[in-house]
């Protein structure tokens, strides 16, 4: 695969991880509001570790397209 088509692939793959972590960060917002409005406490230990591993593939996809920009 060509250096373009690995930069396009990189780039899709970190909207599509930046997307995840968004969602996820949204889910966490309201969790925030629900508890600041005496609401139960719906924020979890798993959503905090799935918006880290979506927060962590993001990076990773922008380091390595990073990486491929340098080599263009």
């Amino acid at each position: 695969m060509n250096k373009r088509a690995q930069l396009l692939k990189q780039l899709f793959d970190l909207k599509v991880a930046h997307d995840r972590a968004s969602a996820v960060l949204l889910r966490i917002s309201r969790a925030a509001v629900n508890i600041n409005s005496g609401a139960p406490l719906i924020l979890t230990r798993e959503l905090l570790q799935e918006y880290r591993d979506a927060a962590k593939e993001a990076k990773l996809c922008a380091s390595q397209a990073q990486i491929i920009v340098a080599e263009i």
